[in-house]
């Protein structure tokens, strides 16, 4: 697998969002590129995920506002809140809710599915809180880091089985990237995070 990157899109709706996601994922590989695999962007936190994806919006031609005040919903009141994304993009808007989910890649496939379908429930009902004036997809959107024991005998073969759980998974749609010479960092002293699996849910 070396260095790849794949787009998957399950709701046909979505399919205008492929060149995003690809590109998402293009800008992940060349910024740990850029900085010679001595560190990782997706190994931060949730803001900074969102950020290069907003940054993927505006490099495609759409247009972006992220951590807006918005009007929303709860139990039928009304209340402001904040929203994590708009963006307008090939003639059609979105708003999206963000979640992260750092995942011990070696868990139970079991434990490792419902961390991040907890997690996306949660965005997607983020999302339907939003009271729009106007017409857009709401989308729930989860980036998942896998981190492994940097002791394994396979990081590749690792990745490839937690790719697998990934695929089973309840989502719209999802990219993924994998980096052989970003399994050879060490992070939190003996972890190593070779790639990000980011998924979308349309509400």
């Amino acid at each position: 697998m070396k260095n790849s990157f794949k787009v998957g899109i399950k709701t046909r709706s979505l399919k205008q969002l492929r060149p995003i996601l690809f590109e998402y994922l293009k800008i992940n590989k060349e910024t740990v590129e850029l900085w010679n695999y001595e560190d990782l962007p997706w190994w931060y936190n949730e803001r900074a995920n969102l950020s290069l994806f907003t940054g993927t919006v505006w490099k495609k031609g759409g247009y972006a506002l992220e951590e807006y005040t918005s009007d929303k919903v709860s139990t039928s009141k009304k209340y402001q809140g904040r929203n994590d994304l708009y963006f307008f993009f090939n003639k059609q808007e979105y708003i999206l809710e963000a979640k992260i989910l750092s995942q011990n890649g070696n868990s139970k496939s079991e434990s490792i599915r419902n961390r991040a379908t907890k997690l996306m429930e949660i965005a997607v009902a983020d999302v339907r809180k939003n009271k729009l004036e106007f017409s857009a997809n709401k989308l729930g959107i989860v980036f998942v880091i896998p981190y492994f024991l940097n002791k394994s005998t396979s990081i590749e073969n690792d990745f490839n089985n937690f790719l697998k759980t990934m695929m089973k998974l309840d989502y719209s749609a999802m990219g993924w990237l994998y980096s052989e010479k970003a399994n050879k960092l060490i992070v939190d002293r003996k972890w190593v995070a070779p790639g990000l699996v980011v998924l979308l849910k349309k509400v």
